[in-house]
């Protein structure tokens, strides 16, 4: 199953966000056996020229969808289930954000992008998120 939640603001026609300007995209990896969210994410403004058209073309893999529907995976993905990854993109660009879910399987498609964001430096926790659950039985230390 995939989700989407378009904040972006799109040309009158309805085609893709423009991202031939500066752009930002970052993952956030949650589920799995242990659970915690992990937050990876690249800035073109901080690549080199070729690393950063290839970042752009990727995600604008995720933007270019018909009438603002979501590009490779606006349909696509598994289901969700116990242990599996759940995958959010954020793709935030010159007048706007544009946010996908997906659940393992991940479509086609969005596999080249995420395998670049796996890589992507770590990113400090989303604010306003859970801060990782105690061992069972336990209590945090202090």
């Amino acid at each position: 199953m995939t989700g989407d939640r378009n904040t972006e603001s799109r040309p009158d026609d309805g085609g893709p966000a423009d991202l031939a300007g500066r752009i930002r995209v970052i993952l956030e990896r949650s589920g799995g056996i242990i659970g915690r969210p992990v937050r990876r994410g690249l800035d073109t403004a901080q690549l080199p020229a070729d690393q950063a058209a290839t970042l752009r073309s990727l995600a604008a893999s995720l933007t270019a969808g018909p009438n603002g529907t979501a590009g490779p995976g606006g349909t696509g993905g598994g289901p969700a289930g116990a242990d599996r990854f759940v995958y959010v993109i954020e793709v935030e660009f010159q007048g706007g954000r544009v946010e996908r879910t997906f659940h393992e399987p991940v479509p086609e498609g969005v596999r080249p992008l995420l395998t670049l964001l796996s890589r992507a430096p770590r990113l400090p926790a989303r604010p306003g998120s859970p801060p990782p659950s105690s061992p069972a039985g336990g209590s945090p230390r202090r």
